[in-house]
C-alpha cells in the first residue's frame, strides 16, 4: 500500500527515544542509589 515499516514512522522513533530517556534514568538512579550505599550504607 505505501510500503512503509512501521520502524519508519514519526511515532516510532518518538516512543522508540523516549524509552531511551527513561532508560537512562533508570540507569542514572541506580547508579547513584549504588554510589549512596557505597558512601553511607544501607
Amino acid at each position: 500500500m505505501l510500503d512503509i515499516t512501521l520502524k519508519e514512522t514519526r511515532v516510532y522513533r518518538e516512543i522508540k527515544e523516549e524509552g531511551r530517556e527513561e532508560g537512562r534514568e533508570e540507569g542514572e538512579r541506580s547508579l547513584i542509589l549504588r554510589q549512596l550505599k557505597r558512601r553511607v550504607g544501607e
